[in-house]
């Protein structure tokens, strides 16, 4: 069932193109990567998502409703954000907890929801630290708990492991899975890494200076590229990294 459609949307700055008529669907449940180098206009098109930035033209629809000017926190979505965009001086619990607060339906339950969501996320024995006493990946975890304590329909993530050690992402990965299983959120993932898309990923949308070069399935993406922007970036490096593996494994 469709649940999100972005349709027709350009955007400019100054006289820099940054997304070309671009258009894709998703589905409910769905875990969309979109997959793309540096200036691509991937961010831009979280940032048209989430309500933070409006397009030059075209528009948005979630469930059929054209929400290109509905203000952020009417949408429904949740943003995890590359720096984590923790509250400092507010424990992991606060950082978690704040966010139930603003709610007045969740304020009473907030204490209650925030530490349920911080073991779900493995945090139980750091839920009183400061973001400054939790590693990268810690910080990250508390980031996820508290957009999942707002709920939302669709889960929208900024390259939130970039700044992580390759041991760290690959849990975190496998904990991404697990909690769009539990909860059945729709999630939609930015990234500059091939691996990283294709391990996580339904669908993974292909981006090139501001269009979409490709949006299928990791196995159609391997198996028949759309064109040879495609097969050189994404194919040929995903196996550059399966050859090299090999050979390190055969020596």
């Amino acid at each position: 069932m469709e649940l999100l459609k972005f349709e027709n949307i350009s955007k400019t700055y100054g006289t820099a193109a940054v997304l070309k008529d671009v258009s894709f669907a998703v589905e409910k449940g769905e875990f969309i990567s979109i997959l793309g180098p540096s200036g691509c206009g991937k961010s831009t098109i979280l940032n048209i998502l989430i309500g933070i930035l409006a397009p030059d033209e075209g528009h948005v629809y979630k469930d059929g409703v054209d929400i290109t000017e509905l203000d952020p926190s009417k949408r429904k979505m949740g943003i995890v954000f590359q720096n984590y965009a923790l509250f400092p001086n507010m424990s992991a619990l606060k950082n978690v907890e704040y966010a139930l607060s603003i709610n007045n339906d969740t304020k009473e339950t907030a204490r209650v929801v925030a530490t349920e969501l911080l073991a779900k996320v493995g945090l139980s024995e750091h839920m009183n630290k400061k973001p400054n006493k939790l590693s990268g990946g810690q910080q990250q975890r508390v980031a996820i708990a508290r957009t999942l304590a707002l709920n939302p329909d669709i889960m929208l993530f900024d390259e939130p492991m970039s700044a992580l050690d390759v041991s760290t992402r690959l849990v975190l990965r496998d904990e991404l899975k697990s909690i769009q299983a539990e909860y059945g959120i729709t999630m939609i993932y930015i990234t500059h890494d091939q691996e990283e898309a294709f391990s996580m990923s339904d669908r993974i949308i292909v981006m090139s200076e501001g269009h979409i070069e490709q949006f299928d399935t990791p196995k159609n993406i391997a198996l028949s590229p759309a064109n040879e922007y495609v097969e050189k970036f994404v194919v040929e490096q995903i196996n550059k990294k399966i050859e090299a593996l090999t050979g390190f494994l055969n020596v």
